[in-house]
């Protein structure tokens, strides 16, 4: 049987502008999970770029 190979710490994609610029004008009206499917990144990674641009969780709409 082949070992599996895994990727450690495979590096992301980077933000661009355009996505940043969106993520802070559309986070107040769209959910993470549908941030996340725009972006083609998942909910945690768009949370998180969130948070570091001072966008709380808090104010971006909820899931469910």
């Amino acid at each position: 049987m082949k070992e599996r190979q895994y990727v450690i710490n495979a590096k992301a994609p980077r933000w661009t502008e355009d996505e940043l610029r969106f993520l802070k004008n559309n986070s107040p009206r769209l959910s993470l999970v549908e941030l996340a499917e725009i972006f083609g990144r998942t909910p945690k990674a768009v949370g998180g770029r969130a948070n570091r641009m001072g966008i709380t969780t808090r104010m971006l709409k909820d899931v469910g």
